[in-house]
């Protein structure tokens, strides 16, 4: 069966699935779009999803408030902008991209598939207290996620993301971590000034970041153009990493090879664009390739209001200013690479690369999951980073 196709082995997408994939994807964008809260305000979720869906009454969040508010589009009621502000689209961040990134990987027959027990997986429910906070770097307001106390992890979104692309992880990091999550400058709810962005400019920033929040030492965990940010970070500030997770992570040079329709899409600006890159994203596409999801994710791209900075980063990696070719045999922090086997953006070869040129790094590999697996495959996602951080990983082989 084509993996295109609207079968999955665990049954048939439709449209509650779909709208339960999404409540990961989108979670946090109610809260961004309809108040601001106050520095310290902290909101305590029955599950990671839920910490920060409030209803437009802004009262509690349950699981029936929760329910209520995703339900109309489960229903098929027509979208209207002010619901369609609530969606923020899929991460479609990363600026690295192989000239074979329309070819889906195939999976070698020798090699062990990790078992995947459905298409939705749910997160269990967490306790820790998740607090919406602001600081001030270089005189620009930073919005950031913390929850949880003990040894600091700190989570970067990818290009174009935000701090909801970190939904499903947050809580389950908290249990034993203090997690600060936060929206790189230029996205999410932090300001976004007129810079010429570039990777050493978020670089700068997580360092006044730390400052600013009182961290001497962190773990970094990075998603794409996160990830790039984190390798960079480590490389420049080696002294305040403890361990570097790298997931599906760009920092390669791009070829003259590349389509640029590839580069030009990740700043999507059409319908068009945004389905060409939910196909590269996502394994799972036929859940989020419909016109319902394509409308909401297209959206949500008008009014996130970083167009802007995505574009300088497009110019900057263009220009191959801060990549990361031959500086990865000076890492030497503890690394695990974590990719999708079927990312379509940064193909696993890219992980390869990673694991190879970074002495002592480990690999995992997630099966039948595309670019952001820690949204697509969040509970083995989960696992795989928890089991690293805490050092009980095995040793790859």
């Amino acid at each position: 069966m084509s993996r295109f196709s609207t079968q999955h082995e665990s049954g048939r997408i439709g449209r509650a699935a779909l709208v339960t994939i999404l409540s990961l994807v989108i979670s946090g964008a109610s809260l961004a779009q309809k108040r601001t809260p106050s520095a310290n305000q902290s909101v305590t979720p029955a599950t990671p999803a839920q910490a920060v869906a409030p209803t437009a009454s802004d009262q509690a969040v349950t699981p029936a408030t929760r329910a209520q508010s995703v339900t109309p589009a489960a229903s098929g009621r027509s979208v209207t902008p002010e619901t369609a502000a609530q969606i923020v689209p899929p991460p479609v961040s990363t600026l690295s991209v192989s000239p074979s990134t329309a070819a889906r990987p195939v999976t070698p027959a020798s090699e062990e598939r990790l078992a995947v027990p459905s298409a939705v997986e749910a997160v269990p429910a967490q306790d820790a207290a998740i607090a919406d906070k602001y600081a001030t770097v270089f005189g620009a307001k930073i919005h950031y996620l913390e929850a949880g106390s003990g040894p600091v992890v700190i989570l970067l979104h990818g290009l174009g993301g935000s701090t909801a692309n970190w939904a499903p992880t947050i809580g389950p990091l908290a249990q034993k971590h203090r997690v600060l999550v936060p929206d790189q400058i230029g996205f999410g709810k932090s300001d976004k000034p007129m810079l010429n962005y570039r990777v050493g400019t978020l670089v700068d920033f997580l360092d006044g970041f730390y400052k600013q929040v009182g961290v001497q030492k962190a773990s970094l965990v990075g998603n794409s153009l996160g990830g790039f940010t984190a390798a960079a970070f480590a490389l420049a500030h080696p002294e305040k990493v403890d361990k570097l997770v790298l997931v599906d992570a760009a920092g390669f040079a791009i070829t003259e090879a590349l389509d640029p329709k590839v580069i030009n899409g990740l700043n999507p600006s059409t319908r068009k664009q945004v389905k060409d890159i939910i196909s590269l994203v996502f394994y799972n596409t036929a859940a989020y390739s419909n016109d319902m999801a394509v409308d909401l994710f297209f959206a949500s791209r008008v009014t996130a209001g970083d167009g802007y900075t995505i574009q300088r980063f497009i110019d900057s990696i263009g220009r191959g200013e801060d990549m990361l070719d031959g500086k990865l045999g000076a890492i030497k922090h503890p690394t695990l690479i974590i990719w999708g086997r079927e990312d379509g953006l940064t193909p696993l070869a890219m992980g390869q690369r990673f694991n190879k040129e970074i002495a002592g790094s480990q690999l995992l590999i997630i099966e039948k999951c595309g670019h952001v697996p820690q949204l697509e495959k969040a509970a083995e996602f989960n696992a795989g980073l928890m089991k690293f951080l805490a050092g009980t990983m095995a040793a790859s082989k």
